[in-house]
């Protein structure tokens, strides 16, 4: 059976690493990590995630949910956001894209791996 592939996007390099331990722990492949949008784009571009691990705050000129609408149009895939950030403006961007979980900073890793198997069944 094919693993599962997940692309990392996230800015925090240690927050980065703990979610990569995380997956490869739990049998997922990782595509990759991507600081920035730019990096993301051409991540899925190279290799089809399954689903994408996203922060919303991120280094460059794209922020997470603009970088996930990008992707979205290209490969359909589901989202996990995974930010700090909870302000109503974040929220209604996030509301129209289909199919996504928000987590809040620190993420409980158990809620996560749950997370990921729902999105992924």
């Amino acid at each position: 059976m094919k693993k599962r592939s997940i692309l990392i996007i996230e800015d925090n390099v240690l927050l980065a690493e703990s979610y990569v331990d995380l997956l490869n722990h739990n049998g997922y492949e990782v595509l990759g990590v991507a600081a920035t949008g730019e990096k993301a784009l051409s991540a899925v571009d190279r290799g089809r995630p399954d689903l994408l691990l996203m922060d919303i705050s991120l280094t460059g000129a794209m922020d997470g949910i603009e970088v996930c609408r990008k992707i979205l149009e290209l490969h359909p895939v589901p989202v996990i956001f995974i930010s700090g950030l909870s302000d109503e403006k974040s929220r209604e961007r996030m509301s129209g894209i289909p199919g996504h979980r928000f987590l809040m900073k620190p993420v409980d890793f158990g809620v996560l791996e749950s997370t990921i198997e729902e999105l992924l069944a």
